[in-house]
């Protein structure tokens, strides 16, 4: 992998449909692999950014 690669993974899943309501659960993880990234645009506009550490996220919705 190159130095700046990142992995990610994101999964969803519909726990319950009806004709106008959906309940859906989703689950990310951002940066598996914890390597530290920084970049640099060298730009007017643009900055330094880093790439966060690990990261876990959980979201329950009620579509209607």
């Amino acid at each position: 992998m190159c130095a700046r690669t990142t992995s990610d993974l994101s999964v969803g899943y519909d726990l319950a449909r009806s004709s106008s309501r959906r309940l859906r659960l989703q689950l990310d993880a951002l940066n598996l692999t914890n390597r530290i990234g920084l970049y640099n645009f060298l730009s007017v506009f643009g900055g330094t950014n880093y790439a966060p550490p690990r990261s876990f996220n959980a979201q329950l919705r009620c579509l209607f």
